[in-house]
């Protein structure tokens, strides 16, 4: 059934419930919504949602931010060097070709992820298509979603290119898919705390924001009027030693740090854009200051 006037958006029913389906020029996204339930709200009916599911009922802080994505090699290697943390199922097959990215403490992850779960995951894997391949899946994203995103493979990529209509099998079984795996997961409840906020990307943040407004600044104060200025020797020695200074400290502190998290890898990658450009910042303020 389309939605309003846009054709690249359907809703359809589903044993899970309802099921949107949007399409982009090189995307393809089906979501449903997972109840937001409080934890004074009873289990006994679990809603035309997660009809037959496991009667676990998970207590989290939500959304959850649950992403799952395919393990590549760098992710692999992530772990194995102690830079990534990613918390194991236990489940050989899944573990190995499943990443696991998402704020949450353990035990409602091993609740969430249980076995019929895992085993939805791995069917939607499965699901290959010379139209589509599964790009990445959040369990209650930041808009309490089930959400899966499914992209092109190789060599498909063109804005211009757009989708083929899928076989009926092909819609049939990814809907039966998806559908699958938003009836097994388990009831997830609020426990009314904001959601769990990962510190070391807090960090990285805020020193974003400071660099951010740093560039203005040095922008206005500094560059402006080193452009009428006859520039010494000396301004370009201090301005290299301090930034070059400043840059081995704060790559020192992100190697040192910015480790131990599912994340960490994407966190230490910004922290490294975020140190080059202070360090630069205040390697011109010094220079500027002391010529």
């Amino acid at each position: 059934m389309p939605v309003g006037d846009d054709p690249n958006v359907l809703v359809a029913q589903v044993s899970a419930g309802t099921v949107r389906i949007q399409a982009h020029a090189d995307r393809f996204y089906l979501s449903t919504e997972i109840p937001n339930r409080s934890v004074f709200e009873t289990t006994r009916s679990r809603g035309s949602h997660f009809r037959d599911a496991s009667p676990t009922v998970v207590r989290a802080n939500r959304p959850m931010r649950i992403g799952l994505t395919l393990q590549t090699d760098e992710d692999a290697a992530a772990v194995r060097s102690g830079v990534a943390r990613e918390f194991q199922t236990g489940d050989t097959e899944f573990d190995q070709l499943i990443y696991l990215d998402t704020p949450c403490e353990d035990q409602s992850l091993r609740d969430v992820l249980n076995e019929a779960v895992r085993a939805a995951v791995l069917s939607l894997v499965a699901l290959r298509t010379s139209e589509m391949l599964l790009r990445h899946l959040f369990i209650d994203d930041d808009k309490g979603r089930l959400l899966i995103e499914w992209t092109r493979p190789a060599g498909r990529h063109s804005i211009h290119d757009h989708w083929s209509p899928l076989t009926p099998d092909e819609a049939r079984s990814m809907l039966d898919a998806f559908a699958r795996l938003a009836r097994d997961l388990p009831p997830i409840v609020s426990t009314g705390r904001r959601p769990w906020m990962d510190p070391q990307r807090r960090i990285v943040r805020v020193a974003q924001v400071l660099m951010l407004a740093g560039l203005f600044l040095t922008a206005f104060f500094v560059c402006r009027p080193l452009n009428s200025a006859k520039l010494e020797r000396s301004f370009f020695v201090t301005f290299g030693a301090v930034a070059l200074g400043t840059a081995a400290i704060l790559m020192g502190l992100t190697w040192r740090f910015l480790r131990g998290r599912s994340n960490s890898v994407d966190t230490r990658q910004l922290a490294v854009a975020v140190a080059f450009w202070l360090s630069v910042e205040i390697g011109l303020w010094v220079a500027f200051l002391t010529q």
